[in-house]
């Protein structure tokens, strides 16, 4: 059964956490969704929620006992919490100890390093807020469409680097993006988009 516990600080979770990277769908659960069904004592995640069912399994399957996703764990009807959320975004990704990254159009048979293969081609790499959610986790698992994992970032980081423009190097933590110029993170995003204008420059947060 999925509950929900709240914590200040990413530091302040006992034994670490995961945290999923994806991109939302028409239709996420919110917050206030999750927190009627855990009332309820639902013991089963069955109101189209996959995602949460899917990090929940692999959140056990790694030995963690919480994991963070954003839809569900913020209350975006709180204008101060989302704020918040927002401006913390990157240090909760940062600090996570470990990240599974959802491409939700690439199948666990792709053959990943062909020239058109659905990775090459994901969604995933073409929207603001993944960019600093593929930057700042030290460790993250791409996971197929079907949550069978493709590899882990550290050893695909030339191939992330040939799809999305983002040097190696920061992806392998050789080299702290602090150093990187203003410009050089800009190209990073400049064929991305969101969802809302604003959402433009707050994806770049925790990047300057």
């Amino acid at each position: 059964m999925i509950s929900f516990k709240s914590f200040d600080r990413p530091d302040d979770v006992p034994g670490g956490y995961a945290i999923l990277s994806h991109v939302w769908r028409d239709k996420e659960p919110p917050f206030d969704t999750v927190l009627d069904l855990e009332s309820k004592g639902t013991s089963k995640v069955n109101f189209n929620c996959e995602k949460l069912a899917n990090c929940y399994r692999l959140t056990k399957l790694y030995g963690f006992h919480y994991f963070w996703t954003d839809a569900p764990c913020i209350d975006q009807r709180n204008s101060t919490e989302l704020c918040e959320a927002i401006i913390s975004m990157y240090q909760w990704y940062a600090k996570a100890v470990i990240c599974f990254a959802h491409l939700r159009d690439a199948p666990s048979t792709d053959a990943i390093r062909a020239h058109n293969s659905a990775l090459r081609n994901s969604v995933y790499f073409t929207r603001g807020w993944t960019l600093q959610e593929l930057i700042a986790p030290p460790h993250a698992i791409l996971v197929s469409k079907d949550w069978i994992t493709i590899g882990e970032k550290e050893e695909l980081t030339d191939l992330l680097e040939e799809i999305t423009g983002i040097d190696a190097d920061v992806l392998a933590f050789r080299r702290p993006v602090s150093e990187v110029s203003v410009a050089r993170c800009f190209s990073w995003v400049a064929h991305r988009e969101t969802r809302r204008v604003v959402d433009e420059a707050y994806c770049l947060m925790g990047l300057f």
